[in-house]
């Protein structure tokens, strides 16, 4: 893998759970993120989008065979080394 994926499978590992914290919060009315842990979340989850010049590939709607979203959970799903290399 290139240097460039694996920054993506790694900035797509941090986005999910930011980007499903956010759902969570906009679709509830308790809030569980402080004010700070929301942005925090919007800049992870920014940082994802600005390098995939996507804003759908967090969105479970938008999987399904071929697509960005279900090549990095399969490539985040790999199992990997002692050395830190995805088999």
């Amino acid at each position: 893998m290139t240097a460039g994926g694996k920054r993506l499978v790694e900035l797509f590992r941090r986005a999910m759970p930011a980007y499903e914290a956010l759902w969570y919060d906009a679709s509830h009315d308790k809030c569980r993120m402080t004010t700070e842990q929301h942005a925090a979340a919007c800049a992870v989850v920014h940082e994802f989008e600005k390098a995939t010049a996507c804003n759908s590939a967090l969105d479970p709607e938008m999987g399904g065979p071929g697509s960005l979203r279900d090549a990095l959970i399969a490539e985040c799903e790999r199992p990997v080394t002692p050395d830190g290399v995805a088999a």
